[in-house]
């Protein structure tokens, strides 16, 4: 009966070509390969998460500085001035009467702020009606 090293007499010589350092080598490389690979994708991932987060670090802040002021006023407030008590007598002063009837009906009002006495004006959305036709 016939052997495999009668059949394959080269097998020996086979195997030490094969044994070779170059596949030692070039799996020593692979593995290197891989391991930058993983690294480079796990730096990335760190690098999005980051990003992310300071996205979102800027976006409460901004949505904190927003709220943080002053709510908007609905009306907006005109001081009145004065009647100068020193003034000359050619000065021309108007009644209170007739300043809010320069403007059209409903769209002002004198109010009292902090003691004195201001002219504000209504938001037009407020005041304005639909009419139907």
């Amino acid at each position: 009966m016939k052997t495999e090293a009668d059949v394959y007499p080269d097998t020996p010589v086979l195997e030490a070509a094969i044994a070779d350092e170059t596949f030692s080598s070039f799996a020593a490389s692979l593995q290197q390969a891989g391991i930058r690979a993983v690294r480079h994708h796990r730096h990335i991932r760190q690098v999005q998460i980051a990003l992310a987060q300071l996205t979102c670090v800027v976006g409460l802040a901004t949505l904190f500085w927003f709220t943080r002021s002053e709510p908007q006023q609905l009306a907006h407030v005109a001081p009145v001035i004065a009647p100068a008590t020193h003034g000359a007598a050619s000065a021309h002063y108007i009644s209170e009467a007739q300043m809010l009837a320069m403007f059209p009906n409903g769209s002002c009002a004198l109010a009292e702020v902090n003691g004195r006495k201001e002219l504000v004006f209504l938001e037009l959305s407020s005041t304005r009606r639909v009419e139907k036709y």
